[in-house]
C-alpha cells in the first residue's frame, strides 16, 4: 500500500519538476528570440571561435539544455544573423555547458528560485510604471531561470520517494542486466524529454542515492547525449539547407564522442574515478566529471576538423 502510495507521489513530483523545468526553458527561449536581432548576436559571427565557444558555454549553463539552445539558433540561421561557422562552435559550447546542471543539483535551488522571483517581480514593475519593453522581456527572462530551478529542487524532491517505488525495482534490475539496456535507456528517455540535462540530473540523483554500478549510469549519459540531438533534427525540418547542416553537426558531435568514450572507456571511467578522489569529491561529482569529460574530448576531437565537416555537411544535406 505504502509503495504504491510512494509511487504515486515520486511520478507526480517528477512530472511537476519537467513541467516546471520545460516551461522555464520556453519561457526563456522565447524571450531570448526578442534580442534576436540585437548586437550581441549579430556580434558573435565577427569573434573568435574561442569567444564563441564561451558564448556558448554561457547560454547553455544559464538555459540547461543544449537541445534548447539549439532550437533557439537555427531560426537565427534562417534569418542571416548566425553563420554555419559560428553555430558550430556554439554547439560545442552548448554541450559544455549543459554540464552546469550537474553541479546545481548540489545548489539551494529553492532559494535560487526565491531570489530569481523577486527580481523578475521588480522587472515587472518597472516595467509596469515605466511601460518600457525591455523590462517586460528582462522580467520574462528571469521568470524562466525562476521555473527552471523549481523544476530541478522539484526533481530532487521527487527522489526522497523514489527508492521506495516499484519503478526504483524495475529500473535497476533493467540497468543491471547488461551494457546496453543503460545506453538504449538514455536514449529512449532523452530522444522523449528532449533534454539530455534532466536524464544527467535524474541519473546522478539516482546515483546518489542508490547502489547502481558507476559504468551503467555512465552508458545512460551517453544514450542521453546521442538522444538529445533529435530536437535539433527536429527543428531544421522547417528551415533551409544551412539549418540542417547545423542539426547534423550536432548529431556528429555526440555521436562521435560517445564512439570515442566507448574506445576507451576503461581508461575513461578510471580518470573519472581520479579526478573525483584527486578533488575530494562526493559520489555525485562523478556524475558531473563523466558528463564534463565526455563533451570536453568530443569538442578537443571535432574542432580541429569543423571546416572540413562543414564542406562534407554541405554536399551530403539536401
Amino acid at each position: 500500500m505504502f509503495q504504491n502510495y510512494y509511487t504515486f507521489i515520486f511520478i507526480i513530483l517528477l512530472i511537476l519538476g519537467m513541467f516546471l523545468f520545460f516551461n522555464g526553458l520556453i519561457t526563456f527561449s522565447k524571450s531570448l528570440n526578442s534580442y534576436k536581432n540585437i548586437y550581441l548576436f549579430k556580434k558573435i559571427n565577427s569573434s573568435s571561435s574561442f569567444i564563441i565557444i564561451l558564448y556558448g558555454f554561457l547560454f547553455s549553463s544559464i538555459i540547461q539544455s543544449s537541445s534548447v539552445c539549439i532550437s533557439i539558433i537555427i531560426p537565427l540561421i534562417g534569418l542571416g544573423i548566425l553563420s554555419i561557422k559560428s553555430c558550430f562552435y556554439l554547439i560545442v559550447g552548448f554541450n559544455i555547458g549543459t554540464v552546469s546542471s550537474l553541479f546545481f543539483t548540489g545548489l539551494n535551488t529553492n532559494f535560487c528560485s526565491l531570489i530569481l522571483f523577486i527580481i523578475s517581480f521588480i522587472l515587472l514593475i518597472i516595467y509596469i510604471i515605466k511601460k518600457k519593453e525591455k523590462y517586460y522581456i528582462l522580467s520574462n527572462l528571469v521568470f524562466g531561470l525562476t521555473l527552471i530551478f523549481l523544476g530541478l529542487s522539484t526533481i530532487k524532491t521527487s527522489f526522497l520517494f523514489f527508492k521506495t517505488t516499484s519503478i526504483y525495482s524495475l529500473l535497476l534490475n533493467n540497468l543491471s542486466k547488461n551494457y546496453f539496456n543503460p545506453f538504449l535507456i538514455g536514449l529512449i528517455l532523452s530522444s522523449i524529454i528532449q533534454s539530455g540535462s534532466i536524464i544527467s540530473t535524474t541519473f546522478q540523483l539516482m546515483y546518489i542515492s542508490t547502489d547502481i554500478h558507476l559504468t551503467y549510469i555512465i552508458l545512460v549519459i551517453l544514450g542521453s547525449n546521442l538522444g538529445s540531438t533529435i530536437t535539433g533534427i527536429l527543428a531544421s525540418i522547417y528551415y533551409d539547407h544551412n539549418a540542417k547542416i547545423v542539426a547534423y553537426f550536432h548529431v556528429l558531435l555526440n555521436l562521435l564522442g560517445v564512439l570515442l568514450t566507448l574506445s576507451i572507456f576503461t581508461p575513461f571511467y578510471n580518470l573519472v574515478i581520479y579526478i573525483t578522489q584527486l578533488l575530494k569529491q562526493k559520489k555525485g561529482f562523478q556524475i558531473a566529471a563523466t558528463h564534463l569529460l565526455f563533451n570536453i574530448f568530443a569538442s578537443l576531437f571535432i574542432l580541429p576538423f569543423t571546416n572540413k565537416l562543414q564542406k562534407v555537411l554541405s554536399n551530403y544535406t539536401k
